[in-house]
């Protein structure tokens, strides 16, 4: 008998009862995961078993800028108090999700690197608007900023970009986005100072998109080679704007 993950052999077992015993499930990338066996007779003849399919519920990660340092994520109690810990951490999960806390995150945690942003390479969910240490959700209540304010000096050493998107199905929502200067001459560092988003096709709902500049294009949101759904969101005191190339779908607040 063998055991497979889709097509990648898993165990073979020739005694009976035939099992196979596994401690390390990795999923795919959408959380879910398919499990066949295939059974031989004396003539090695074979014959393939219905699939088995199994789905993984997302884990939520918790961020709070409120909470001590060294936190793991895994609740409010212990939550990361940077948004960025939460992005990097290597048990972050496709589709997990994380859920941040009133207050301001800055992608360098007050540092002075301009090309630092807030990466979103991973298919997760990312939510704000959450009271600090838990409990209610209020986007309009409990404002949760990300800012290219880095050095808290005003607009002259900021992020070129607060938000970096890259993956294709990453989730944004209950945001302000806000002080972003893409201000340089070359390597896009001049568009897209509040969201540079490049050959993906994320969901960015219910943000408010503030006080961003661009030396080029797109000082609010940039899109390069993409489709985003922006939904719900409002953009203020840009100086550029632009679409790039990509189509961009804009659906009321609701």
């Amino acid at each position: 008998m063998e055991f497979y993950k889709g097509t990648t052999l898993l165990s073979t077992d020739t005694n009976e009862p035939y099992s196979f015993v596994w401690n390390d499930a990795n999923y795919s990338p959408d959380g879910n995961l398919t499990l066949t066996a295939k059974a031989y007779d004396d003539s090695w003849q074979s014959t393939d078993s219905a699939p088995i399919h199994l789905f993984s519920d997302p884990k939520i990660w918790y961020v709070d800028d409120n909470a001590s340092s060294g936190g793991d994520g895994s609740s409010w109690t212990t939550a990361f108090s940077s948004l960025q810990n939460a992005i990097d951490n290597p048990s972050l999960g496709p589709s997990d999700r994380i859920w941040v806390a009133e207050g301001t995150y800055r992608p360098t945690g007050g540092g002075s690197e301009r090309y630092k942003t807030f990466q979103l390479n991973k298919d997760v969910e990312i939510y704000g608007g959450f009271q600090t240490g838990g409990g209610n959700r209020d986007a309009n209540i409990y404002k949760t900023i990300l800012s290219g304010d880095i050095d808290d000096d005003g607009t002259a050493n900021n992020s070129y970009h607060v938000v970096t998107v890259t993956t294709t199905d990453a989730i944004l929502d209950g945001f302000t986005i806000t002080d972003g200067n893409a201000d340089y001459s070359s390597n896009n560092y001049d568009k897209g100072g509040g969201i540079y988003c490049s050959s993906a096709s994320p969901t960015i709902s219910n943000c408010v998109i503030k006080n961003n500049k661009a030396k080029n294009h797109g000082a609010g949101m940039y899109n390069s080679t993409c489709s985003p759904t922006v939904t719900g969101c409002t953009f203020i005191g840009i100086l550029l704007i632009a679409a790039g190339e990509c189509i961009i779908l804009l659906l009321p607040r609701a």
